[in-house]
């Protein structure tokens, strides 16, 4: 999965590849490490994936730097010949002769793309907020309304304290070394398996499939600081 891949040298996607970090669904947080890699994404588009659990399908991981590489899936097998015979010193090389460049990648995406400048300005204008509560109030008076009504509807689903608790997961991981991430993360486990919202969630979403978790809290303004701060 992406929690072995994703701290790799070299990250190669193909137009099968799916990517996401829907951890505030179940009422837990972006672990494997996501706390180091998500914030140094561009454009706030680590916190904004990490919030929404939004998907990012084939040529839109490596846009989002989430892969190094596009390799389209008949040329996967071309490429693993390729690499298996030659030195690791050619393997950017051979990568990049199979790879499509990241700017034919952009330059090809719909304008209603999750990743297209469009929508990216209003990820950069929304996800940059210190609080929830200022990021849905961005949100709410964005300007490309149909994007911000899809942001909306799956906030509106997730765990209220998984996104206040990401949410200073990723303005922390900022700031730390991939061994402090983890080390966060060891803590931010051990706290949410003392809570109710993860096993609310896996029980929802993973064992009854009701898909109608009942939050509590139910709702972002009643997680305070102090509940958020225990978790760190």
């Amino acid at each position: 999965g992406v929690g072995l891949s994703v701290h790799g040298q070299y990250r190669i996607a193909t137009n099968k590849t799916m990517f996401a970090m829907p951890e505030t669904a179940i009422g837990f947080f972006c672990d494997v490490g996501g706390s180091y890699f998500l914030p140094r994404l561009q454009r706030n588009l680590g916190t904004y994936l990490a919030l929404t659990g939004a998907r990012l399908i084939g040529p839109q991981v490596a846009i989002a730097g989430v892969a190094t590489h596009y390799v389209p899936e008949e040329k996967l097998n071309s490429l693993l010949e390729e690499l298996l015979s030659s030195s690791p010193e050619e393997i950017e090389k051979i990568l990049g002769s199979f790879s499509v460049p990241i700017q034919s990648l952009t330059s090809n995406l719909d304008p209603k793309d999750t990743l297209s400048e469009t929508n990216l300005k209003a990820i950069e204008r929304c996800f940059g907020e210190p609080t929830m509560e200022r990021i849905m109030a961005k949100i709410e008076a964005e300007e490309e309304k149909e994007f911000a009504k899809i942001c909306l509807k799956l906030l509106s689903k997730m765990s209220p304290t998984s996104l206040k608790v990401v949410l200073q997961q990723m303005i922390r991981g900022k700031d730390l070394d991939f061994k402090q991430c983890f080390d966060m993360e060891h803590k931010m486990a051990l706290r949410f398996m003392k809570e109710n919202d993860f096993f609310e969630g896996v029980r929802a979403l993973l064992v009854d499939k009701d898909k109608s978790p009942k939050w509590n809290p139910a709702n972002i303004s009643e997680v305070d600081e102090k509940q958020v701060l225990r978790y760190f």
